[in-house]
C-alpha cells in the first residue's frame, strides 16, 4: 500500500487534477457519453471539492485514494 500511496503529492497537484477531471467530463458530454446534466453535476462536485481543499476542510486519506496504473 505504501508503494502506491500518493496522498503526499496529491495535495500539491489538486488544481491540475481537478482541472483535468473537469475537462474530461466536458469532453464526455460533448461526445454524448454524459448528458449535460450529468456533466454539470460532476463539475459542481469537483468545484465543491476544490473549495473544501482551499478552505482547509478536505480530509486527505490514503484509505480513500485511487490508483492509476
Amino acid at each position: 500500500e505504501a508503494f502506491t500511496a500518493s496522498v503526499g503529492f496529491d495535495h500539491r497537484l489538486y488544481r491540475q487534477d481537478i482541472a483535468g477531471s473537469i475537462a474530461h467530463a466536458r469532453m464526455l458530454a460533448r461526445i454524448e457519453v454524459l448528458t449535460a446534466t450529468e456533466c454539470a453535476q460532476i463539475v459542481e462536485g469537483l468545484e465543491a471539492i476544490r473549495a473544501e481543499i482551499e478552505a482547509g476542510r478536505f480530509e486527505w486519506s490514503v484509505a480513500l485514494e485511487d490508483v492509476h496504473m
